[in-house]
């Protein structure tokens, strides 16, 4: 096993540990039915996306670093991965029932072209379900603070209800939060 391999299955078992509290929210959140299409936004290797999207009838993770995608690949086959960017997703309109990001949104670079691309491959009555940190409160305090320190500050955190707004702007509606573990979960109407 290369060292990658290795942060990468270590990464996997965090995300997963991490996450179990907030896993009856997600699922919750989603509403997954027989025949659903899952489009997880900066899912990494797949671990949580796997967990969260079972029952979909197709799972597509979309990833921008080659690297994880191809370990995704190799450790998940169930899972369809796709590297590219939150702002140019390669489906078709309507393609998807639920889009989640996944303390994710906050490494996308243009929030606003992303959006656009996720309003569009959501088909009518899709969801977008959104779990982040709050900015404002401790855990997301000390992530923006980390980010700003070691990502070049290229990281954007959303409040709730900065996050509110910013989907408002872009069709979504029947939007609603609650706080969960250290930061919150959207979700949004298509």
């Amino acid at each position: 096993m290369t060292l990658r391999a290795g942060l990468f299955r270590v990464q996997d078992w965090l995300s997963v540990r991490a996450h179990r509290e907030d896993l009856p929210y997600l699922r919750r959140a989603l509403a997954i039915e027989p025949g659903f299409r899952l489009l997880d936004i900066g899912g990494g290797t797949g671990a949580y996306t796997a967990v969260f999207g079972q029952g979909a009838e197709e799972i597509v993770v979309l990833e921008p670093h080659d690297a994880k995608v191809r370990y995704g690949q190799q450790r998940r086959p169930n899972l369809r991965f796709v590297s590219a960017l939150a702002e140019e997703i390669p489906f078709p309109d309507g393609h998807f029932d639920r889009t989640t990001a996944i303390v994710s949104f906050h490494h996308i670079r243009m929030p606003d072209g992303a959006l656009e691309e996720i309003h569009r491959v959501l088909g009518a009555g899709g969801r977008l379900v959104v779990e982040e940190f709050d900015p404002s409160r401790g855990q997301g305090r000390r992530a923006h603070a980390f980010e700003r320190t070691f990502g070049g500050d290229q990281s954007i955190f959303y409040t709730p209800d900065e996050l509110r707004s910013k989907l408002e702007e872009h069709g979504f509606r029947g939007i609603a939060h609650e706080m969960v573990g250290p930061g919150y979960l959207l979700t949004a109407d298509a």
